[in-house]
Order: C-alpha cells, then sequence, then structure tokens
C-alpha cells in the first residue's frame, strides 16, 4: 500500500511539474481516488475529471515509463489476491507467457476484467460497439479484406481532434496504426472490446452496410 501510494505520489508530482495539471487540480482528484469504490489510478482519475486527454496522459506515462504492471493493476482493483498473483507468476516463469493469458486460462479472471485491466494500464478506451452508431462513411474508405486480416474495425472520426477511433485487436500493433494513418490521413486512437470477437461484429456490420467492391485496398 505505501510503495502504491508513493507511485501515485510521484506521477502527481510529475504532471505538475510538466504544467499538465495545476496544485488544485491534484489534491481534487486524489480526494476523488480515495473515495472511489474500486481502484482507478490518478492518472486515469485526472482524465475522468477531464484534467488530462488520453492522448497526453499516454505520452506522459510512455515519456516516464510509469506504467503500472497488470498483476499489481489487477491486484489494486480486486481482481485477484495476492497469493493468485504470486502462483500467477510462477506459472509464468516456468512457461514464459503473458501473465494476462496465464490468469485467463487458470479462470482466476474472466475475459471482461482483463480487458478492462489492460485498457487502463495501456490507457486505451474499451468499447463494445453498437453497429448502428458505427460512422458508415469510414467503411467507404478502407477495404473489407484490410479489416478482417487487420482485426480493426474503425468506429467514428472526431473531425475537430483530427482522430478516427480504431477498435483493434491489438492495439499495440503499431504497423497497423500507421498503415490506418495514411488510409484516413489523421490520427488513430485505438480501442478495445470489451468482449466478443472482432470477426463476428464485422461479418454482421459488412454483410449489411459494406460492398467490398467500393472498398480502397491499401
Amino acid at each position: 500500500m505505501a510503495q502504491k501510494q508513493a507511485d501515485e505520489k510521484r506521477i502527481g508530482e510529475l504532471f505538475i511539474r510538466d504544467r499538465i495539471i495545476s496544485e488544485e487540480e491534484l489534491q481534487q482528484a486524489v480526494m476523488v481516488q480515495q473515495n472511489q469504490p474500486m481502484y482507478k489510478p490518478l492518472g486515469e482519475v485526472c482524465m475522468d475529471l477531464g484534467f488530462i486527454s488520453r492522448t497526453k496522459l499516454r505520452t506522459m506515462l510512455d515519456k516516464y515509463r510509469k506504467r503500472i504492471r497488470l498483476g499489481d493493476l489487477l491486484l489494486n482493483m480486486g481482481r485477484i489476491s495476492e497469493m493468485t498473483l504470486m502462483n500467477a507468476l510462477l506459472m509464468q516463469q516456468e512457461s514464459r507467457g503473458k501473465l494476462g493469458q496465464i490468469l485467463l486460462m487458470k479462470s482466476f479472471i474472466t475475459q471482461l476484467s482483463l480487458t478492462n485491466a489492460l485498457g487502463v494500464q495501456l490507457t486505451i478506451p474499451t468499447m463494445t460497439p453498437d453497429t448502428d452508431l458505427i460512422d458508415k462513411n469510414l467503411l467507404k474508405e478502407i477495404s473489407a479484406n484490410f479489416l478482417y486480416k487487420r482485426k480493426v474495425i474503425p468506429v467514428s472520426r472526431n473531425e475537430k481532434e483530427g482522430v478516427v477511433t480504431v477498435i483493434m485487436n491489438d492495439p499495440l500493433d503499431h504497423e497497423t496504426i500507421i498503415d490506418l494513418e495514411k488510409i484516413f490521413r489523421v490520427e488513430i486512437e485505438p480501442a478495445m472490446l470489451t468482449r466478443g470477437e472482432i470477426d463476428i461484429i464485422l461479418d454482421s456490420l459488412l454483410d449489411t452496410w459494406f460492398n467490398a467492391s467500393d472498398g480502397h485496398a491499401l
């Protein structure tokens, strides 16, 4: 607990040092964080309060290498116990696998809990898209083959900020992000599915709204 509070304090100090937030905003964020029913990192709280954008938060965490480890995050969120984490880490040493997948395989956590935790850890939004709310104009700018091959779903375009939000099977796939930026000619905001398979959503979406011959292959 003491280590967690120290880490949070250092992050808050970095935000102030870089003039991202003020002392008053930091104090408010800390108070909100302390009164939340479930743990949420200080940076996420600042983002929820509108003190910092998601993009800026991600940049700051990358700059100072302050991303919380997945196991510690799940522990802080009350999703796993210390004993469960220790056992999973031992399994990881033997298998060299990813901790999240080990916890999932052993049924220590659900897919939804893992996705939500990864979203917090990576500062990436999670969503369950309503196909009726997806901007169909985005589908006219990209080929069906690209969507299926790269496992991505363009969702919305923010003209003011020059950003297209895209659900990705792997939101850390920088090559695909670069290719998407070439296609849409704007910055890409990666997002993750809270549940379900991308292929299932693509099947439903493209069968109704998309004619592959109208797309533009990369």
